[in-house]
């Protein structure tokens, strides 16, 4: 049964040390039923200033961070520590302080340490929290400089893979943006392991890098990230030379498959659904803009006329583009509230060869039978009954290297040709 104690700072010492004592002999049962009730009574405890009450509520807060459930304890005094401060129901900066040795020193020399992995995956999954809530300056010198020393200090391949996925929680952190000299020592360390002798640790160094090369200068990347990452792509272990090859494309920015500047804005103006994109879609992106919307989905979303909306999808079908299902539905569906008939013949159109999506063809449906237009609900049923459903095939990536130079301005990309619409589509001059 929890204690309950009167929240004052009025309360005497000895009515603090004996739940002190249950709490330690029982802290796995009531961390899953009064974790929310526990972290404030140890504020409480923290703030008195007694000795005896303070040193055990901090041995407590070690003792229960320390344990295998210690994510839920963690998560809950990370919280309460905001709720606190922002109600100042205590003083935060006199509390902290007793918290430090016990929450950070203990906490990491164990858990990281621990052979249990979901408690070492743990501690790289909070140590984003913990930073926010020390501040970069805090907590580089109680936390990320025992992290470092304790890389350099552990031969055991599972501690020092995990910490590499903790660094790089930290590199990318928002909180760690503006400090990034003071990171230096981490990144050499991971560029370091690039050279591993144990291969896991190697390919791992890849994935870290290939996810943090946006923070590194490009001085380094040049001179030394990018050398050691050629070098690993005729590695002896399949895994590194995958990962090695996957970040030398993201380090470099450039595509050795496809000899092109590859960015996610021309991935997007492809389409999502050709076989080009899904290539594509192999490749990380490299640059992170803000999308522009496909030119045909823009084009059927404003369309004003059916007959030239009409007119240029059977150009896209003459030249081989791709029309997703996208366009397809927005054309169908503004076509209705323009010109049901016409709508319909389009449909029918076998130039165009729509293949509308079951649900859009309900609605069309649905407005021949409130129009009363018999002849049209019978057109378009026997051209959808004569059409057959495209069986699916075995995607087949090829070569693109004949891509021209992606511009900057171009309308949008369709396969192989860069594509402008009002010469090529508008047919203007």
């Amino acid at each position: 049964m929890m204690y309950s104690v009167e929240w004052s700072y009025d309360v005497e010492p000895a009515e603090l040390i004996l739940p002190l004592r249950v709490i330690s002999n029982h802290c796995e049962s009531l961390i899953e039923s009064h974790c929310q009730d526990l972290v404030p009574f140890l504020f409480l405890c923290i703030e008195q200033c007694h000795t005896d009450v303070r040193l055990k509520a901090i041995q407590l807060v070690g003792q229960l961070i320390a344990k295998p459930f210690s994510l839920l304890f963690l998560s809950t005094l990370y919280n309460s520590c905001h709720t606190l401060y922002s109600a100042d129901s205590f003083n935060g900066k006199r509390a902290l302080p007793f918290l430090i040795p016990a929450l950070y020193k203990r906490y990491y020399t164990l858990c990281f340490q621990d052979p249990v992995c979901c408690v070492r995956r743990q501690c790289s999954a909070v140590v984003g929290d913990l930073i926010s809530l020390l501040g970069f300056e805090s907590a580089f010198s109680l936390i990320l400089q025992p992290l470092l020393e304790l890389y350099q200090q552990s031969h055991n391949y599972h501690v020092r893979s995990n910490l590499l996925y903790c660094f790089e929680n930290v590199i990318n952190m928002e909180e760690t943006f503006n400090h990034q000299e003071q990171l230096v020592p981490m990144k050499q360390l991971i560029i370091d392991e690039l050279s591993d002798t144990i291969p896991n640790m190697r390919f791992i160094a890849c994935k870290v890098i290939a996810n943090t090369h946006h923070r590194y200068d490009h001085e380094l990347k040049q001179e030394s990230i990018l050398r050691k990452l050629s070098s690993l792509t005729k590695d002896d272990d399949r895994d590194v030379q995958f990962y090695s090859t996957l970040a030398i494309k993201r380090v470099s920015e450039m595509s050795s498959s496809v000899g092109r500047n590859i960015t996610s804005q021309s991935a997007y103006l492809v389409s999502e659904e050709t076989p080009l994109t899904k290539y594509f879609a192999r490749v990380p992106k490299i640059e992170e803009i803000e999308k522009p919307k496909l030119w045909i989905n823009e084009t059927m979303e404003k369309m004003t006329s059916v007959e030239d909306a009409t007119n240029i999808l059977r150009t896209f079908r003459k030249n081989h583009y791709f029309l997703n299902s996208k366009a397809i539905s927005a054309f169908i569906l503004n076509g209705l509230r323009l010109d049901v008939r016409k709508t319909v013949d389009a449909i029918c159109d076998p130039e165009i060869a729509l293949q509308p999506k079951e649900s859009v063809l309900n609605v069309v449906r649905g407005k021949l039978r409130e129009s009363g237009d018999g002849d049209y609900t019978d057109k378009l049923d026997r051209y959808l009954s004569s059409i057959k459903p495209e069986e699916p095939k075995e995607e087949v990536y090829t070569p693109y290297e004949h891509l021209r130079t992606v511009k900057p301005n171009a309308d949008f990309y369709a396969l192989e040709y860069t594509v402008d619409v009002k010469k090529d589509i508008l047919g203007e001059q």
